[in-house]
């Protein structure tokens, strides 16, 4: 999005897409395993369309994506690692605080506070010795571009993978993650 590239931007979406260059069995292939046509990207989300993404990650490149997701507080991610369009669909190890961190990030309206574990530390006498309980930020997204993040999550709870995740009266944006045989499932 910072480059640009719209939500509502068209991908082809095969049921299975070949990196290109790559040798060997180099092959991604959507969690239905079926094709979706041409579709927003908006609608890739909602549907965790996996092809999309894997090209897309390869059209805006594979350093500046993990440029991008360091910045928004993935900092597990090498910068100096040959990654490939996989990174896309989470092939690179993370944890579930960094996850969060990352996701506070877009909520955050592109600024980022570094995840902390202790709000408030107050000795016997009532003298603070450490207080959290107003991080400063730093803004590493453009507001806009953070906000339409939000806003195409929200459609992966509203009519997504991630519908289960609705709350009554409360705006929730997430996003869906399954690792191969399902082994694994993230929500964030």
């Amino acid at each position: 999005l910072s480059q640009g590239i719209s939500p509502d931007t068209r991908y082809p979406a095969p049921g299975t897409w070949r990196v290109p260059g790559c040798q060997g069995d180099c092959t991604i292939s959507n969690y239905d395993g079926a094709g979706h046509g041409n579709i927003p990207l908006r609608e890739a989300m909602r549907a965790s369309v996996n092809t999309v993404f894997a090209k897309l990650v390869v059209d805006v490149g594979v350093d500046n994506t993990v440029a991008v997701a360091r910045s928004l507080g993935l900092e597990r991610l090498d910068p100096n690692h040959n990654y490939g369009a996989s990174l896309a669909l989470g092939a690179a190890e993370t944890s579930p605080l960094e996850m969060a961190s990352a996701y506070g990030t877009f909520a955050n309206r592109g600024v980022r506070a570094a995840p902390t574990g202790v709000l408030k530390v107050i000795d016997r006498d009532g003298n603070v010795i450490v207080d959290n309980t107003h991080p400063t930020g730093t803004p590493v997204l453009d507001q806009k571009v953070a906000d339409n993040v939000t806003d195409v999550l929200t459609g992966v709870v509203e009519r997504g993978t991630g519908k289960t995740a609705r709350l009554e009266g409360r705006p929730v944006a997430g996003k869906t993650g399954t690792a191969q045989s399902y082994r694994a499932a993230w929500f964030v």
